[in-house]
């Protein structure tokens, strides 16, 4: 056969949305240390607890996607819209921050698809697909259901 190897789509990894995921939320952090400051986000996320902060994130949960889909020039003006709207500080830091561990979780759902993407294709038995779909569904239950303090992606910003 001449010319490039195809592969189908499902083969293909999404290490470059897993990359840019990454680097957005390392742009919202910067937009959090412009704002107010990554120790403040800290108290905020340890003084709300767990519970209220998945509470909260299923609360703004269209508003997030929303959010995460913009551009930072449009972050910004949200940003500015939220605190017109009279939206108090210590809200729009938390709504922040929980774009942050949205990012952080969707960089770690675009790994376990690429770690089941060989599984999760047509052609392989009913039982063994079944099976890894249930698996590749409960890693990612698993993601969904906390909020926890996104300590690599802040790590690496020391680093930086």
């Amino acid at each position: 056969m001449y010319g490039r190897n195809k592969r189908e789509a499902h083969e293909k990894t999404m290490s470059s949305y897993q990359s840019f995921a990454w680097r957005d939320a390392m742009s919202v952090v910067a937009l959090i240390e412009q704002r107010f400051s990554l120790k403040q986000a800290q108290l905020v996320h340890k003084t709300l607890g767990e519970a209220m902060l998945v509470k909260q994130a299923a609360i703004w949960r269209e508003a997030l996607s929303d959010f995460i889909g913009m551009t930072e020039a449009q972050r910004a003006a949200y940003i500015r819209k939220m605190a017109e709207r009279g939206l108090d500080q210590q809200s729009i830091l938390l709504f922040l921050l929980l774009a942050v561990i949205a990012l952080v979780r969707v960089q770690e759902i675009i790994e376990l698809r690429d770690q089941y993407r060989s599984i999760l294709v047509p052609g392989r038995g009913n039982r063994i697909t079944v099976a890894a779909v249930h698996d590749f569904g409960n890693a990612v239950f698993a993601l969904g259901l906390s909020c926890p303090w996104p300590d690599d992606l802040l790590e690496l910003l020391d680093q930086v």
